[in-house]
């Protein structure tokens, strides 16, 4: 009797470890399509994201009508501005209008400096500003990628003359204490990009742009 009682107990049990099993796999295969069809936190077309810089709010930058680098200058000083207000909502769009006016200049009506600067900086000037663009929840971030893009960008006002002269900052507390450059239109340091409110403003002039 015990050979045939063992054979039964073992039966039960496989039986149980199957069912066990099956319901498992069967919980699985729930769970797995309901991630794959669970869209509700993605985000569509038409949605206000600031995941890609195409997705950036549109500003007045994307109006503009110049020849020329105008625009991205116009650009530049209002993301500058925008992180001295440590709005960095304010700092994506410009910086997403900055991105997309990139693909609006046209190289032929540029001088032969011009051309050669853009040939050299346009891709640093870009990623700069995509990366602005895609940090619209990091201010750091975004400050990280000023001092770079403001250098690149003196290159090009330097190939023509400037309407307004164009003073060169530097903060050497910026960056982790890296320091960073910054541009403005008015000889004052009293907006840095890198700090707001700041009980020590940082900043020194370190050339004038005429």
């Amino acid at each position: 009797m015990k050979p045939i009682f063992n054979i039964i107990i073992l039966g039960l049990l496989s039986i149980s470890l199957f069912q066990c099993s099956a319901k498992k796999r069967a919980k699985t295969v729930v769970s797995n399509k309901t991630e794959e069809h669970d869209h509700s936190t993605h985000s569509h077309p038409g949605e206000h994201n600031h995941d890609h810089p195409y997705m950036a709010k549109s500003t007045e930058i994307d109006t503009m009508k110049t020849n020329g680098f105008a625009v991205l200058y116009a650009a530049y000083f209002k993301i500058t501005e925008s992180l001295s207000l440590d709005d960095k909502t304010k700092t994506a769009d410009y910086a997403g209008s900055m991105y997309r006016a990139i693909s609006n200049i046209d190289i032929e009506k540029l001088s032969e400096p011009s051309t050669q600067a853009w040939k050299s900086r346009s891709f640093l000037i870009k990623e700069s500003a995509m990366k602005i663009a895609n940090s619209a929840d990091n201010l750091a971030e975004q400050r990280n990628q000023i001092s770079q893009l403001s250098l690149n960008l003196l290159a090009l006002m330097k190939t023509s003359s400037q309407e307004k002269p164009v003073y060169l900052f530097h903060c050497t507390k910026s960056n982790d204490e890296k320091g960073g450059n910054w541009l403005s239109l008015e000889n004052t340091f009293d907006k840095n990009p890198f700090q707001n409110d700041d009980s020590e403003p940082c900043g020194f002039l370190v050339e004038v742009l005429k």
